[in-house]
Formats: C-alpha cells, structure tokens, sequence
C-alpha cells in the first residue's frame, strides 16, 4: 500500500511540472511588457532586476544584458543603493555560470557602495554572497571569514517576527556546513546542520528542510555512517512526498539507490532507482531513463550479474546515442567492455577500438569549444568596457548639469545687486540660456551617436559570436558519435601527483564542453553541489583556479 501511494505522488508530480514551467515563463513574459508600458527610470531599473533574478539559471547571457542595461539606468539616476543591486544581480549571473572572479568583481562593487551609503549592518547577503565565490574557487579561510562576519549581522539584526529575518540565519548555518563538508571537517558540519534544520523545522519550509536532509546524509555517507545517512535520506524523502518536488524528489531517490548500493544491498538499490525509472519515463526524461539504467548495471556488475548488466548497459547506451550523451556512451561502454573482457575478448577489444576511434574524433571539437569560451570572454570584456565608458558619461552629465545649475544661481544674484544694467544682462542670461540649451542639445546628441555606435558594435559582436556558435553546432552535429575517453588511473598518474577518479573526469571533460554546474549535474544525475565539490577537488589535483586554466592544462597533459 505503501509503494502505490508512492507511485501515487510521482504521477502527480509529472501532472505539476508542466504546469510549473508554464508559470515561470509567463512570469518573465509579464515583466518583460511591464517594459513597455512608459514607466519611470526607476520602475523600469526594478523590473530590471525582476527579469535578472528570474533568468539568471536558465537564460544566463539574456540575464547579464538585463543585469547591464539596469546598471546602466541605475548610474544614470544617480540611485546608489539602485547601483549596488545592479552590480550584486550582475555578480549573480556571472556566479550561476561559473565565472568567480567576474562575480567576486562586481559583488565587491556592490559591498563598497552599500558600505558606504547604508553601512555595515545592510551587508550580510552580500557577504553571503562573497563566501559563495571563495567557496566555489577553493579559498576555504576567506569564506569561512565572509560567512562567519554575515552570520554575526545577521544574528543582531535578528527579528523573530519575520521568517526571512531567521531563514537568513538558517542559510549562514547551511553555508558555513556546506564549507566545512569541503575541507573534510564533517562533525563540524553536522553540528551547523542541525542548527539550520531546528528553524527549517520552525518555520516550516518544506525546501529548506529537504535540502538540509539531504545535505546532512551526504555528509554521513562521507563518514561511512551509512544507517544515519539514511535515516537523514528517508526524512528528505517523506518531506519531498508531501510537498511534491519534482528535482528534489529524483534527487533523493538518487541519493538513497547509491547509499544502499555501497552497502551491497541490491534489490533496495534496485528497488528505489525502479521508481526514478518510472518517473522519468513517464514524463520522457531519456537521460534520466539512461541514467538509472546505468545506475542498475553498476550495481549487478558489482555482484558480478554480468547479464544484467549487459542488458542494462546496452540499453543506456542506445538511449546515449539517441540522444547524443557523451557521458551516457562513455559509462554504458565501459560497463560493456567490463563485461566482456573475459567472456568475449573480441567484443572488448572491439570496443576499445571504438574508444580510440572517438577520441581522435573528438579533440577537433573540444578545441573548437575552448576557442568559442575564449571568445565569449573576450567579447565580454568589451562590452564590460563599453558599460564603463556610458557610466563615465552619465557622470559627467551629472556634473556639467550641477555646475550650469550653480552659474545660473550666481547670474540671478548679479541682476539683483545690478539692477541699473538690468537689460544688459537679461540679454546676457538670454544668450547664456540659448547657449546651455545648445551644449545640452549638442552632449545629447552626442550621448545619443556614442550609444548607437556601441549598441552598432554590440550587434555586430552578437553576429559574429551567432557565426561561431552556428559553426560550433555544425561541428558538434558532425561528432555526435564522439565522446570523451576515460583514461585509467594508472595512465593519469603519470602526469598527476594526485590521479582524479573516474567521476572526476566525468566532470572535467563537462566542464571543457563549457557546461554550467547544474548542466552537469542534470547530464550525470547528480546535486549541484556534488558538482561543485568535483569541481573544487578538480582544481586541486590540477593546481589551477577556475574553469577555463583546468580546460587548457588538461588538454596539454593530454587527458581530454
């Protein structure tokens, strides 16, 4: 009865997805007429934001021209506090697509103007939000100080009257777990969760809870605590079932297929990945099917059920070709030649062969993909210079209209201390007048050519970056077939002190695809926060500090 009422809530979460997506899209549709409605500079640099917040996971290169153009606005009004939530949004988008130091640039420029115009006591979110940077970049001491001096913010500015006031705390609590998890410091971290999960518990929050369960059996699993993992797990999962997560809920039945998997458990792993299958065939997720399909084949290869895993392997890898999945081919592929190592040499070195074959294939591509980023960085650098370049404009505006302002005044006060020669200078403020309003025609007309030359020049970068992203789709249609090779661990130890796992170069050979975080974690079925803690130990065997330096050193230790 149990299982059925479980099978119950998937199918009414599949009915809730749709319906989900169609809201987020008509939200950012509504905002975007508000728009065009004719209202004020600051209305228009709210609603701004609005859209920035709203597409700055799924639509990252919209949000960031959003995230500008209120930037913009916001110098032009002369609003600081408007500025430093223009520079915090644009640190967000930048943050979400994995560019730290463009994110950490504009998060400090955020921090300054708060600092400055609100004082210290209105700069927790944004000290959240520079812990995140240091997080995700491997600076644990600095970001264990920005979470630490956010969380004291917030605790005296504690409101008990005001959820968010709490949740707030309860986030620091999750942040700081989440750094501590990182450097291997997991009692520590435990005791940080328990403290968020005590106010999620509070105030309710069915998404606060799950996350922090979650987060928790994570972090028992990694101390082999396998039973309390689990309880956490469950806990996640009966709150998941009663407030109808779709991501969550996958995730966790995930999590939970894997917990018993390590304990060599199959039909419960088994068990909890045939509900993920379920759910993902009926709403069509043939990654997600492949997915659990492999998850399965894993788990009997461990119990040496080669049949099955046979079976399973080869039906994963047809979905990866189907749908093009470079990691689904790569892991089914694997699990085959596994198999059929001693049964069937042939058949292995068969496959091998194919392994080889497509890695000659796919290093034309991956090349391709590390120019297009190179590009993209560098047509973002122009632009952020173009943004400069108009906030120097606008200031100077600012100050020519407060300098006009002040002669008209000492004008005014020469005709009352004058008034024998009172024509003479009507006639004087008449031609001083004419000529102001002639400047001011003339600086206007002139912002007016500057902005249509840079938005000229931007049209033009966009041409030429949709020439090379139509080029880099071409090339990926011709090499669908292709995907990365894993090389063994005894192979990578002859370039790397530290070898990387196999998951590990999952994620690297993702990452020089140009993949987000949470790109990767959807191809390979895990949490983003999985992701970014690969990322992070990637970084570290690699000795290097973001994306772009891990693509590039791989490429010359010729791992991808």
């Amino acid at each position: 009865m149990k299982s059925l009422s479980k099978y119950l809530v998937l199918c009414l979460l599949i009915s809730g997805l749709s319906s989900v997506q169609r809201a987020f899209g008509q939200k950012v549709d509504s905002l975007k007429l508000l728009l065009e409605t004719g209202l004020g500079e600051k209305e228009t640099a709210d609603i701004l934001h609005k859209i920035v917040w709203e597409t700055a996971e799924s639509d990252p290169q919209s949000a960031i021209e959003y995230a500008r153009k209120s930037l913009v606005l916001s110098s032009k009004i002369g609003d600081s506090l408007l500025m430093a939530t223009s520079y915090n949004r644009v640190g967000l988008v930048y943050d979400y697509s994995g560019s730290f130091d463009l994110a950490e640039q504009n998060y400090l420029k955020s921090y300054e103007i708060i600092l400055r115009n609100s004082g210290e006591m209105a700069t927790d979110n944004i000290l959240n939000n520079l812990g995140g940077v240091c997080y995700y970049t491997g600076r644990y001491e600095e970001g264990m100080q920005y979470y630490l001096k956010s969380l004291k913010i917030r605790e005296q500015k504690k409101d008990n009257t005001l959820p968010k006031s709490i949740n707030n705390i309860a986030q620091s609590y999750n942040n700081l777990a989440l750094l501590l998890k990182a450097q291997r410091k997991y009692t520590e971290a435990i005791e940080y969760y328990k403290k968020a999960l005590v106010i999620k518990s509070d105030l309710g929050d069915t998404n606060g809870l799950i996350t922090v369960s979650n987060n928790m059996g994570t972090v028992y699993m990694k101390m082999d605590s396998l039973d309390l993992a689990k309880v956490h797990f469950l806990n996640a999962l009966e709150v998941t079932d009663s407030s109808q997560q779709y991501d969550q809920y996958a995730m966790v039945l995930n999590n939970i297929g894997t917990l018993h998997g390590r304990k060599h458990e199959l039909e419960e792993a088994i068990a909890y990945y045939d509900q993920a299958l379920l759910l993902y065939t009926r709403v069509g997720d043939q990654l997600g099917v492949a997915t659990v399909f492999i998850n399965q084949a894993s788990v009997y290869l461990e119990e040496n059920d080669f049949i099955q895993t046979d079976i399973l392997a080869e039906k994963a890898l047809k979905i990866g070709k189907t749908i093009s999945s470079p990691s689904v081919i790569t892991t089914a592929l694997q699990l085959l030649i596994e198999t059929n190592r001693a049964k069937n040499p042939s058949k292995a070195l068969e496959l091998t062969e194919y392994y080889h074959q497509i890695k000659d294939s796919i290093y034309d591509t991956n090349a391709q993909a590390r120019m297009d980023r190179m590009m993209v960085m560098y047509e973002t650098q122009k632009k952020e210079t173009t943004i400069q370049l108009l906030e120097q404009e606008a200031d100077l505006i600012k100050k020519e209209n407060i300098l006009t302002e002040a002669e008209n005044k000492k004008k005014d006060s020469i005709i009352e201390k004058n008034r024998y020669i009172k024509w003479a200078l009507i006639a004087g403020i008449l031609l001083i007048l004419v000529s102001s309003f002639l400047v001011i025609q003339w600086l206007r007309n002139k912002k007016r050519l500057s902005e249509e030359r840079a938005q000229q020049q931007i049209e033009k970068f966009q041409r030429e970056l949709d020439f090379l992203q139509h080029a880099l789709q071409k090339n990926t249609e011709e090499a669908k077939t292709s995907l990365p090779i894993h090389i063994k661990k005894n192979e990578i130890n002859r370039y790397l002190l530290n070898p990387m796992t196999d998951r590990e170069l999952e994620v690297l050979y993702l990452i020089a695809e140009g993949m987000s975080n949470k790109d990767i974690a959807d191809q390979l079925f895990i949490s983003v926060n999985t992701v970014k803690t690969h990322v992070l130990r990637i970084y570290e065997k690699l000795e290097v500090q973001n994306r772009t330096q891990a693509a590039v050193k791989a490429s010359h230790l010729d791992i991808i």
